[in-house]
Protein backbone atom coordinates (compact mmCIF):
# COMPACT_ATOMS: atom_id res chain seq x y z
CA UNK A 1 0.00 0.00 0.00
CA UNK A 2 1.28 3.45 -0.75
CA UNK A 3 0.68 6.69 1.19
CA UNK A 4 1.59 9.86 0.63
CA UNK A 5 2.67 12.60 2.86
CA UNK A 6 0.66 15.48 3.06
CA UNK A 7 3.68 17.93 4.18
CA UNK A 8 6.16 16.86 2.02
CA UNK A 9 4.87 14.89 -0.56
CA UNK A 10 7.04 11.82 -0.20
CA UNK A 11 5.69 8.73 -0.90
CA UNK A 12 5.56 5.72 1.93
CA UNK A 13 5.39 2.04 0.78
CA UNK A 14 3.47 0.04 3.44
CA UNK A 15 3.87 -3.90 3.70
CA UNK A 16 0.46 -5.44 3.54
CA UNK A 17 1.67 -7.65 6.03
CA UNK A 18 2.35 -4.67 8.11
CA UNK A 19 -0.89 -3.39 8.54
CA UNK A 20 -2.94 -3.26 11.75
CA UNK A 21 -5.89 -6.08 11.79
CA UNK A 22 -9.13 -5.09 12.39
CA UNK A 23 -8.60 -1.36 12.28
CA UNK A 24 -10.09 1.37 9.87
CA UNK A 25 -7.50 3.32 9.78
CA UNK A 26 -3.43 3.68 11.01
CA UNK A 27 -0.36 6.25 11.06
CA UNK A 28 2.67 6.45 10.38
CA UNK A 29 5.49 8.95 10.66
CA UNK A 30 7.31 9.86 6.66
CA UNK A 31 10.91 8.96 6.98
CA UNK A 32 11.69 12.29 5.28
CA UNK A 33 9.83 14.76 7.28
CA UNK A 34 8.68 12.93 10.50
CA UNK A 35 5.25 14.56 9.79
CA UNK A 36 2.54 12.01 11.46
CA UNK A 37 -0.10 10.45 8.59
CA UNK A 38 -3.24 8.78 9.33
CA UNK A 39 -4.37 7.09 6.78
CA UNK A 40 -7.53 4.94 6.12
CA UNK A 41 -6.77 0.92 5.65
CA UNK A 42 -8.98 -0.12 2.25
CA UNK A 43 -11.54 -3.00 3.13
CA UNK A 44 -10.76 -3.22 6.61
CA UNK A 45 -13.36 -3.87 9.22
CA UNK A 46 -13.48 -2.97 12.78
CA UNK A 47 -14.78 -5.63 15.69
CA UNK A 48 -18.79 -4.52 16.78
CA UNK A 49 -18.19 -1.81 19.54
CA UNK A 50 -14.59 -1.25 19.21
CA UNK A 51 -13.28 2.44 18.27
CA UNK A 52 -9.92 3.11 16.95
CA UNK A 53 -7.58 4.77 18.99
CA UNK A 54 -7.87 7.96 16.91
CA UNK A 55 -11.90 7.78 18.19
CA UNK A 56 -11.20 7.08 21.76
CA UNK A 57 -8.89 10.25 22.16
CA UNK A 58 -11.00 12.85 23.81
CA UNK A 59 -8.28 15.14 24.33
CA UNK A 60 -9.44 18.38 23.74
CA UNK A 61 -7.82 19.64 19.68
CA UNK A 62 -6.14 23.05 19.69
CA UNK A 63 -7.73 25.24 17.29
CA UNK A 64 -5.71 27.87 17.55
CA UNK A 65 -1.88 29.84 18.53
CA UNK A 66 -0.87 32.85 19.52
CA UNK A 67 2.73 34.72 19.80
CA UNK A 68 3.16 36.49 23.19
CA UNK A 69 5.79 39.10 23.98
CA UNK A 70 7.67 38.19 26.77
CA UNK A 71 8.69 41.86 27.88
CA UNK A 72 5.26 43.93 27.07
CA UNK A 73 2.66 40.58 27.13
CA UNK A 74 1.55 41.83 23.74
CA UNK A 75 -0.59 39.01 21.88
CA UNK A 76 -0.71 38.56 18.15
CA UNK A 77 -2.69 35.98 16.91
CA UNK A 78 -1.82 33.75 14.41
CA UNK A 79 -3.78 32.87 11.31
CA UNK A 80 -4.32 30.08 9.13
CA UNK A 81 -1.97 30.01 6.57
CA UNK A 82 1.78 32.23 6.25
CA UNK A 83 2.32 34.76 8.68
CA UNK A 84 5.19 36.97 7.92
CA UNK A 85 6.57 38.88 11.42
CA UNK A 86 8.69 41.98 11.07
CA UNK A 87 8.27 45.53 11.58
CA UNK A 88 5.74 45.92 8.53
CA UNK A 89 4.29 42.90 8.21
CA UNK A 90 1.53 40.62 9.35
CA UNK A 91 2.54 40.66 12.82
CA UNK A 92 4.05 43.78 13.57
CA UNK A 93 6.50 44.32 15.92
CA UNK A 94 6.87 47.47 17.26
CA UNK A 95 10.24 49.70 19.07
CA UNK A 96 12.84 46.90 17.95
CA UNK A 97 15.14 48.05 15.40
CA UNK A 98 16.57 45.18 15.00
CA UNK A 99 13.76 43.43 13.24
CA UNK A 100 13.35 43.50 9.42
CA UNK A 101 10.86 44.85 7.93
CA UNK A 102 10.10 40.83 7.01
CA UNK A 103 11.64 39.53 9.27
CA UNK A 104 10.80 35.17 9.51
CA UNK A 105 7.81 33.17 8.49
CA UNK A 106 5.15 31.26 10.91
CA UNK A 107 3.23 29.04 8.98
CA UNK A 108 0.19 27.48 10.62
CA UNK A 109 -1.79 24.50 9.25
CA UNK A 110 -4.52 22.62 10.49
CA UNK A 111 -4.25 18.96 10.97
CA UNK A 112 -7.16 16.20 11.90
CA UNK A 113 -5.10 16.52 15.44
CA UNK A 114 -5.14 20.28 16.07
CA UNK A 115 -2.74 22.68 14.48
CA UNK A 116 0.79 22.62 13.41
CA UNK A 117 3.24 25.76 13.52
CA UNK A 118 6.12 26.13 11.29
CA UNK A 119 8.72 28.78 11.37
CA UNK A 120 11.69 29.62 9.18
CA UNK A 121 14.14 32.26 8.19
CA UNK A 122 13.63 31.57 4.47
CA UNK A 123 14.14 34.64 2.19
CA UNK A 124 11.62 33.28 -0.76
CA UNK A 125 8.63 33.67 1.55
CA UNK A 126 9.40 37.39 2.70
CA UNK A 127 11.82 39.30 0.87
CA UNK A 128 15.65 38.27 2.51
CA UNK A 129 16.66 36.22 5.22
CA UNK A 130 16.50 38.54 8.11
CA UNK A 131 19.81 40.61 9.21
CA UNK A 132 20.01 39.91 12.57
CA UNK A 133 18.13 36.61 12.21
CA UNK A 134 15.77 34.46 13.93
CA UNK A 135 16.29 32.40 16.81
CA UNK A 136 15.04 29.31 18.31
CA UNK A 137 16.10 27.78 21.59
CA UNK A 138 19.19 29.99 21.51
CA UNK A 139 20.38 29.09 18.17
CA UNK A 140 20.12 30.76 14.86
CA UNK A 141 17.18 29.40 12.35
CA UNK A 142 18.45 29.15 8.96
CA UNK A 143 17.15 30.01 5.40
CA UNK A 144 17.17 26.15 5.15
CA UNK A 145 15.55 25.34 8.49
CA UNK A 146 11.57 24.59 9.16
CA UNK A 147 11.28 24.38 12.80
CA UNK A 148 7.80 22.57 14.05
CA UNK A 149 7.15 25.10 17.28
CA UNK A 150 5.18 23.56 20.28
CA UNK A 151 3.18 25.29 22.94
CA UNK A 152 5.51 27.83 25.44
CA UNK A 153 8.53 27.13 22.51
CA UNK A 154 10.25 30.84 22.78
CA UNK A 155 11.85 32.37 19.45
CA UNK A 156 13.19 35.08 19.23
CA UNK A 157 13.41 37.79 16.23
CA UNK A 158 15.75 40.86 16.28
CA UNK A 159 16.16 41.40 20.04
CA UNK A 160 12.16 40.23 20.96
CA UNK A 161 11.62 37.69 22.83
CA UNK A 162 8.33 35.77 21.64
CA UNK A 163 6.86 32.65 23.65
CA UNK A 164 4.28 30.42 21.63
CA UNK A 165 0.96 29.66 23.16
CA UNK A 166 -1.88 27.64 21.77
CA UNK A 167 -5.03 27.37 22.75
Amino acid sequence: MKVKCSKCGNILTIAENKLPKNKKKAMVKCNKCKHSIVFIIPNAKEPEGEKTELENDTTPKIQNAKLVEIKTGKEHILKTGKNIIGRKADISIDGDRYISRLHCLIEMKKQTWGIELTISDDGSQTDKPSTNGTFYKDKRISKFDMIVLKSDDKIKVGRTELIVKFY
